[in-house]
């Protein structure tokens, strides 16, 4: 028992988890040759659901097919339903030893089930010449008495041929099917089931192309028994060369066996590891040169096993016979391996109008389930990647939003955008998204978008723009505490000035990540900081190994240059963090800090608690740095028992006290100044004294002589 739990969890891990943290999302930059080159393998469930169209009206589906996690609705959960209290006489009468013991015992329930009864008691008893006859009984009932145990009564009659009357068999599947489409209730899932018995029998009569067909219609309903049987009749056809080349000549089958070459088809040999193409398709591909072919259902398909095959002439030629997503996708392949990018980008273009947006996964394979419509994000996002080797950098952000691709979307907005391109494009795109702009950009992303902006505008100190853009009013409220404290370090005395900036350092430390944290490199605000940064979004080498996607067999050589360009890095250079450290938003609070202790006096507490301050703020970031903030302590300040534990426990400061410190420092400054300078200052106030008394007995002797001279 101990060993099966572990099996199943070890299998449910396998899809669920990766070896080391999370399974980050795959993102496209960071080997964008290989983005534009390769082309990913689609998964084989979703192609082969999509080999037919699907009904307006599927039927039911009522499988256990995953073998783990579906619950199926029983025929007893069903019987209760319908019959309410009287489905345990349904469950006696099953018990009798015959079919009219049964149906006797079934007296009180509706016709239908009397009869449908009778014949599963003779059924259970072995015999089967009075099951079919009375299971045939229930048919002849009016069609609007049988709507419930109808087409069991069918389902249980084909069962019953099948071995002795296929013919028959096929028909009642046929038959049954009508009656569920003409309204019949069926909540086991009957109609949807009869296609792959009937395919059965036809794979048996060497109708290969007959049971693909109703393999695909079960299939494209959503049945997951559906695209298993294809995949099994493509694997028969695949091992055996004579019937490979049989199939290049049949429409269906050869679309089949290119669905399988192409993609991940080796589900239950493990999806994640990708072989390289087998010799099939290269027979196969062959076998098709040699058709000749002027029209080919699902050109797409073909084009695309043939290019990944290596066979590029060959992938041209179905190109050009098919207008389907996947041929303009191989379309643009072509053109970026010309070097034709105005033709790569018209051919991307026309495949994102061509895929859908909403495109369902049928069989619960490892798809980034952030990402409906995995085919048409996939366009979206190798067209930004090729905007941004074009330097059309606004039209790539539009593109990797549009893709649902945050990871390529946020670093296009956040280092590769300037903050004006990037605030015209919130204004224009993500002010208030209608129904119509949420659908084409992403609804989901607008608010990331508009709070990545709104810490880009803060750190570029454009204070009113960023208030604007926090739409969470709790980081709208710290914000502008943020704002106001940096205003306020602006104006006003020194300890005013200290305490503006001792707060913002504080809000900076302690709600730095999600007021002014980059939201990749070097902050990863996305994951709120917990983890390394495991993208190179195409520059320096990140935290781990991305992988590009799955292998091309003869990878092409572009005729572009896909990296990086000199604009997109002046830009990104331009963008960087200062400084450029894990946290950047702990240093500029450690900064902040530091000019606080540089406005209140060296030998206050005030001073030594803002370093301490500074430097716990990066201490366990940058050692060196705090320690040169305790080195600073020791040089200028004065000694003070708790600096012991320098940064790791620190005092608040105390600014009233390092006001009354300033106030009696300038005071005693103003002292010294005029005990320096009176020696200095006595002779010029002396010589003011004598010149002014010479001057005065001056006007004194002149004044006597005016008067002895009026006198004579």
């Amino acid at each position: 028992m101990r060993k099966s739990v572990f099996a199943l969890f070890a299998l449910a891990s396998a899809f669920e988890a990766s070896a080391c943290g999370p399974e980050f999302p795959q993102n496209l930059l960071d080997d964008r040759a290989a983005t534009l080159a390769d082309l990913p393998q689609r998964g084989f469930a979703r192609e082969a659901a999509s080999l037919l169209p699907a009904p307006d009206r599927p039927f039911t589906a009522n499988e256990r097919a995953d073998w783990i996690y579906t619950e199926a609705v029983t025929r007893e959960q069903v019987e209760r339903t319908w019959l309410g209290g009287a489905a345990e006489v349904a469950a006696l009468a099953r018990g009798r030893a015959d079919a009219a013991s049964a149906y006797a015992a079934a007296t009180g329930l509706p016709e239908e089930a009397r009869r449908y009864l009778a014949g599963a008691a003779a059924y259970e008893r072995g015999a089967t010449g009075e099951a079919l006859e009375r299971f045939a009984t229930v048919l002849e009932l009016p069609v609007e008495e049988r709507r419930h145990y109808g087409p069991w009564a069918l389902h249980m009659q084909a069962r019953l041929l099948a071995a002795r009357e296929p013919d028959r068999a096929r028909a009642a599947f046929v038959q049954l099917r009508k009656t569920v489409a003409a309204g019949a209730e069926d909540p086991l899932g009957l109609a949807l089931d009869s296609y792959g018995a009937q395919a059965r029998l036809l794979l048996d009569a060497g109708d290969v192309t007959g049971a693909t067909r109703l393999y695909a219609q079960q299939a494209a309903q959503g049945s997951k028994f559906g695209w298993t049987s294809l995949l099994r009749v493509a694997r028969r056809l695949v091992s055996d060369e004579t019937a490979l080349a049989a199939a290049a000549r049949d429409p269906l089958l050869r679309q089949l066996v290119a669905v399988h070459l192409a993609t991940r088809s080796d589900f239950f040999e493990g999806e994640d590891e990708a072989p390289e193409l087998p010799d099939a398709a290269l027979r196969f591909v062959d076998a098709l040169e040699r058709e000749k072919l002027d029209r080919v259902e699902g050109a797409g398909r073909l084009a695309a096993l043939a290019y990944r095959s290596g066979r590029y002439e060959l992938a041209a030629r179905f190109v050009a016979m098919g207008e389907d997503g996947l041929a303009a996708w191989v379309r643009a392949k072509l053109a970026l391996r010309a070097g034709d990018l105005d033709a790569a980008t018209r051919a991307y273009a026309q495949a994102a109008r061509e895929f859908p947006r909403d495109e369902p996964d049928p069989d619960g394979e490892r798809v980034d389930t952030r990402r409906p419509g995995v085919d048409y994000c996939r366009v979206r996002g190798e067209s930004g990647t090729l905007a941004l080797a074009r330097g059309e950098y606004v039209a790539a952000l539009a593109h990797f939003l549009a893709a649902n691709d945050w990871e390529d979307a946020a670093f296009v907005a956040e280092r590769v955008l300037t903050v004006d391109e990037l605030v015209a494009y919130v204004a224009q795109e993500a002010a208030h998204p209608s129904r119509e702009e949420a659908a084409r950009i992403g609804a989901d992303l607008t608010p990331p978008l508009r709070a990545l902006l709104a810490r880009r505008l803060l750190r570029s100190e454009r204070w009113d723009e960023a208030l604007g853009h926090f739409d969470d009013a709790t980081l709208r409220f710290k914000a502008q505490e943020y704002v106001d404290a940096r205003r306020a370090a602006l104006r006003g005395g020194r300890i005013e000035r200290a305490q503006a900036w001792q707060q913002a350092a504080a809000i900076a430390r302690v709600d730095g990540l999600e007021l002014l944290g980059y939201e990749f490199a070097p902050d990863l605000a996305v994951w709120e900081g917990a983890y390394p940064n495991p993208y190179s979004f195409g520059y320096a080498a990140a935290g781990r190994e991305v992988s590009s996607g799955s292998p091309v067999a003869h990878p092409p050589v572009l005729a572009i240059a896909a990296g990086p360009g000199d604009g997109e890095r002046a830009r990104v250079a331009a963008s960087e963090a200062r400084p450029d450290r894990r946290f950047h938003y702990r240093f500029v609070a450690a900064d902040f800090a530091a000019r606080a202790a540089e406005l209140v006096p060296q030998r206050s507490q005030a001073y030594a608690a803002l370093l301490c301050e500074a430097a716990g703020y990066v201490i366990n970031d940058d050692g060196g740095l705090a320690t040169g903030y305790w080195l600073r302590y020791v040089a200028h300040g004065a000694y003070l028992p708790w600096t012991g534990n320098f940064g790791h426990a620190c005092e608040v400061p105390d600014f009233p006290a390092a006001a009354q410190r300033l106030r009696a420092e300038r005071i005693a400054a103003v002292k010294r100044y005029v005990r320096k300078a009176l020696p200095y200052a006595a002779a010029p106030v002396a010589l003011v004294l004598i010149l002014g008394v010479l001057g005065w007995r001056r006007r004194v002797s002149r004044k006597a002589n005016l008067a002895m001279v009026s006198t004579t």
